[in-house]
């Protein structure tokens, strides 16, 4: 198989003799390239200039012009301008100061460059195919409409590692009766905040004697060094995304104190001798660094950033890209209802002109079910996955499929093979359970219905969206035989031969669904039907034109719901027990939520 060829496009590229603190992109590109992702990088000098981003555009464009790649892959948003207008497929991933802002070294407040390229960085967004962003507070900084996956900038865990505290002295030549505490960064970056780093040392130092450490400027294969060197390390950023740093320390065994910023609460989270400070005062800063120096060991953090292993991570991001390929990806990482990416330019500008960051019925309900569930059941999770990315802090989604596929789902906690019938999850599993575009593929709905409602906790919701039969595609659908599914489905919108599965229409109609449902002991808590956009005849802008005719048609009347286009419902286990299910519904034919 031929590998994939991707542009990285990127304003950041640490280079030898700079200090910065961005060696996570290098290392990102380094280890796509060990797993066989054929990565070319365009780097410029962006410094907020527009005349380098015209220049650094007109360079891009020639590149993209004369080179074959499969895709663009922009770090940080403003720098995935060079990629628009499109020419192959656009993944960028948001680091922190593109979509939260930037804050002068002068005064300390946000500037109206800044804004600028928030604003910019968020069409970008809307531009893109797949999305990703490196920590789950950043998408409230996102149009609604994009689908964020969360991807944490990873670690080398070969470099960070706990070492002997008196052999890393040694090699500093720092002294071994002293107590140090770590900052890392530029001191004069404002976001950063060192001058309150050293304020809060020296209120440190009259009650316990202590010396604050600096490193920047050193090079990057040395900060492990002074990370297992020193007693703690201390953040006092104002704003980050998900400050590489704290999570290099954790690896480290390195006890760490911070004020409440980006990700780290979530990454402290239960660690002991960690300590997230209640405020940014230095006085607060000052107690919770006595308090960790007069423990006087290491933690055990190790442990929880074992899941940040660039390897891993890099599985994740290369699953993202096969499935932007595969045109599995809407606007986001996940996409948003619908078929593939539109292949006319009129047809992308007509839709944005139309519905610009419309957020379907289906999406909604996922989202803000997701928000108040903590164990989250993703039913058909594997190829062809088109579901939302529902992971963050304290929630655990875990997909379930027939399809070896899942275990490269990018956007699930837990991958599990089943066998169709019975679920293997013990009774009153979860609080959620969605599925998107999987009810047509199952040939015993009811059994499913009942499995599902089994591991419902009571309470818990069934979310699902599926193809109502007398859509004018479904009925299109039915006279097609189900060799030819795949055929014309690529033709009309681009996807992927793989990613057709039979179908068998067991239970889509409203009445059909809401009888099956309440036998297997479901409450109805809502139950419609819903168009939005011309669906599959966006292969071209007089097809588009016709869907869109199509679509006001149908929504212009209640006596037309039932010819709209998808059923989307949402089902609750009451609190009382759900009967036992008297049959094991027969082998899920094909998936795709």
């Amino acid at each position: 198989m031929r590998p994939i060829r991707v542009l990285m496009i990127t304003s950041a590229w640490p280079t030898p003799g700079t200090p910065r603190t961005t060696h996570f992109i290098k290392r990102q590109a380094d280890y796509l390239r060990a797993a066989g992702v054929d990565v070319d990088v365009f780097q410029f000098r962006g410094d907020q200039r527009p005349d380098r981003y015209v220049a650094a555009w007109v360079r891009a464009q020639w590149r993209l012009r004369t080179s074959r790649y499969d895709l663009v892959h922009a770090q940080f948003g403003q720098s995935g301008l060079l990629a628009l207008p499109r020419r192959v497929p656009l993944v960028v991933t948001f680091r922190g100061s593109d979509v939260l802002g930037i804050v002068s070294d002068v005064d300390g407040r946000y500037t109206w460059k800044g804004r600028v390229v928030q604003w910019l960085s968020r069409l970008v967004a809307r531009r893109a195919e797949a999305v990703i962003v490196v920590s789950d507070h950043m998408k409230q900084s996102l149009p609604s409409s994009v689908a964020a996956a969360v991807i944490p900038s990873g670690l080398d865990l070969e470099l960070f590692r706990p070492l002997p505290r008196d052999e890393a002295r040694r090699a500093l030549n720092l002294r071994l009766d002293r107590r140090y505490v770590l900052f890392v960064g530029k001191p004069t970056q404002a976001r950063k905040r060192g001058d309150l780093a050293r304020r809060a040392v020296e209120l440190l130092d009259r009650s316990c004697a202590a010396e604050l450490i600096t490193a920047w400027g050193v090079p990057h294969d040395h900060i492990p060094l002074y990370m297992n060197a020193c007693d703690v390390l201390v953040c006092t950023s104002m704003q980050e995304g998900s400050p590489n740093v704290v999570k290099e320390a954790l690896a480290c065994d390195t006890p760490v104190v911070s004020v409440p910023v980006g990700d780290v609460p979530t990454r402290l989270a239960g660690i002991e001798g960690c300590e997230l400070c209640t405020d940014d005062r230095p006085e607060t800063i000052a107690a919770a660094l006595e308090r960790v120096l007069r423990r006087g060991r290491r933690i055990r953090g190790r442990e929880t950033v074992a899941n940040l292993d660039e390897a891993l991570l890099t599985r994740q991001v290369i699953a993202i890209y096969r499935s932007v390929l595969a045109g599995r990806a809407g606007n986001g990482a996940a996409p948003a209802d619908g078929p593939a990416p539109t292949r006319s330019r009129g047809v992308r500008w007509l839709k944005q002109r139309l519905y610009g960051d419309h957020r379907s019925r289906y999406q909604h309900l996922v989202t803000t079910t997701a928000q108040r569930s903590a164990r989250i059941l993703a039913f058909g999770a594997g190829r062809g996955a088109r579901e939302f990315d529902l992971r963050g802090p304290g929630r655990e989604v875990v997909g379930v499929d027939v399809d070896q596929d899942i275990r490269a789902n990018p956007f699930i906690d837990l991958a599990v093979l089943y066998d169709g019938r019975r679920l293997p999850f013990p009774d009153a599993s979860f609080d959620m359970c969605c599925a998107h575009s999987v009810i047509e593929h199952l040939p015993d709905p009811g059994g499913t219905f009942a499995e599902i409602a089994r591991v419902l906790r009571p309470g818990g919701h069934l979310l699902f969206k599926t193809p109502n039969l007398w859509f004018y595609a479904m009925l299109i659908s039915r006279l097609v035989p189900n060799r030819w599914h795949s055929r014309v489905l690529k033709f009309a919108t681009g996807r992927d031969q793989r990613d057709v599965f039979p179908t068998v229409y067991g239970a889509n109609t409203r009445p059909r669904l809401r009888r099956l449902l309440r036998a297997a002991g479901l409450r109805e808590a809502e139950l419609g039907v819903h168009v939005h956009g011309a669906g599959y005849l966006e292969f071209s802008l007089p097809t588009y034109v016709l869907g869109v005719l199509y679509e006001r048609l149908v929504n212009a009347s209640p006596l037309l719901e039932d010819l709209r286009g998808a059923i989307v419902g949402d089902f609750v286990r009451p609190a009382a027990a759900v009967p036992a299910a008297t049959r094991q519904p027969a082998a899920l034919a094909g998936s795709r939520p």
